[in-house]
């Protein structure tokens, strides 16, 4: 685990990346899907306690991460780029720039579709956008809800930006896999809520020192 990442010192499952005393690891739900979910993770990401983008890949058997690098992007995703015409890229239409790519607010009418999430920091995702050519041309999904995140481990940019794993959360919904997209949701607010436990009670113990 890097050094770098947030509460590396708290003894965690190798799982869900909660403390074992809080560990959800036997809740995780086994998700089969229609659509497939390719999270292109920065780097840096991968080893923080709160990244939500893990969560997809434990849940959902088609989907799967893929670490981005700037220099070296992956042979598995341009290949599915290339070969595949129901991909779309999930990312917030007033971020997009330096492409004329359509902009959906739905996914169009496809089976059996992929969708790429960026998945990091809001300032690390538009870096992999704006630094990454061979997602210029795909056709944009940006999602308007008027719900509000629950994601409290982190402070969003905007009020409506989602987590990773909300932003597949919703996209379920939208592909009308309902019972999937309940089953992710309920899991995610348990990894929340835990989080959440843990971090009151540090707090609690630092008023107590």
């Amino acid at each position: 685990m890097l050094k770098s990442a947030r509460g590396f010192r708290d003894q965690r499952c190798p799982g869900c990346q909660l403390p074992l005393s809080l560990c959800i690891c036997c809740s995780l739900p086994r998700i089969t899907a229609k659509a497939t979910f390719w999270i292109l993770m920065h780097p840096f990401e991968y080893d923080k306690p709160t990244n939500t983008g893990r969560i997809i890949q434990d849940c959902i058997h088609q989907s799967k991460i893929i670490f981005w690098e700037r220099t070296l992007p992956s042979h598995r995703l341009l290949n599915l780029i290339k070969d595949n015409q129901q991909v779309f890229l999930v990312f917030p239409e007033e971020y997009k720039t330096n492409t004329n790519s359509p902009v959906h607010s739905r996914p169009l009418a496809t089976e059996n579709p992929n969708f790429i999430l960026l998945d990091g920091t809001w300032k690390q995702a538009r870096k992999i956008f704006r630094k990454s050519p061979y997602l210029h041309h795909l056709p944009i999904l940006s999602l308007n809800s008027e719900q509000k995140s629950i994601y409290k481990l982190r402070r969003p940019s905007q009020d409506h930006h989602f987590c990773t794993v909300e932003v597949a959360i919703a996209l379920l919904q939208q592909n009308q896999e309902i019972e999937q997209s309940l089953k992710l949701n309920l899991y995610f607010k348990k990894f929340v809520s835990q989080h959440m436990i843990h971090r009151n009670g540090k707090r609690f113990m630092e008023k107590m020192a």
